[in-house]
């Protein structure tokens, strides 16, 4: 067996310690260097897992478990923008100040990585939903804080990324054509869908509708 020495301390590693394209370290370096840099790669835990993971402890109403999950995605990425809307969602009921910090950092990123809207951001491509996410999460802190609209903006701006609309932005827009404020839209399906339908008739934001209604109508002859 070919003895390999170490980069970090110069012991032998006898042939067991982690090589690199460079360096070469020995199992014990190789775990001190990876817990000062991120100790999940040792449990091939993505940054995916964690966010999905701190979603779920949120939604069970342990936030700050959730907390620790978004900011082990964050050792990971600290740009990832799915951990920053984690966070704002964790916050959002205790601390509007924080949701918001974090919900707008979620924003920029996603400003950043679209200089430019393109004509779509499909929700169906897994990596556009953290982009979506923080478009939604960012115009619902906007409505929060009575900037109607912005807030407005922002949806419609998600029917024109995502037509399909997986994210039920059309509902939001509607309750903002009647004048709702936050926390007082209907949430009632059948009530919800006959705003959606008195809206949309009189202001036309969601064509994807429309598409349904005109190609029904074509298959029914």
């Amino acid at each position: 067996m070919i003895n390999t020495k170490c980069s970090f301390c110069g012991k032998e590693t006898n042939g067991k310690g982690i090589s690199g394209s460079e360096r070469t370290a020995c199992k014990e370096c190789f775990m001190k260097l990876t817990k000062k840099i991120a100790p999940e790669i040792l449990l091939g835990r993505t940054k995916e897992d964690w966010y999905y993971e701190g979603i779920e402890y949120v939604n069970a109403g342990k936030k700050a478990e959730g907390i620790k999950r978004f900011n082990k995605a964050l050792k990971l990425d600290k740009n990832y923008v799915d951990a920053y809307n984690g966070l704002g969602t964790a916050y959002f009921y205790t601390d509007a100040g924080k949701s918001e910090h974090y919900y707008r950092k979620a924003y920029l990123l996603t400003k950043k990585k679209f200089p430019k809207w393109p004509k779509k951001i499909e929700w169906g491509v897994l990596e556009n939903r953290q982009y979506l996410r923080a478009i939604h999460y960012y115009g619902l802190m906007l409505w929060r804080k009575s900037n109607f609209k912005k807030a407005m903006g922002l949806f419609k701006l998600l029917l024109n990324l995502n037509p399909n609309d997986n994210q039920g932005a059309r509902y939001l827009v509607a309750a903002l054509y009647e004048g709702y404020a936050w926390g007082r839209a209907p949430e009632n399906y059948e009530k919800e869908e006959k705003m959606l339908e008195r809206q949309n008739k009189i202001h036309k934001f969601w064509k994807w509708e429309e598409e349904i209604i005109q190609d029904y109508k074509k298959n029914a002859h």
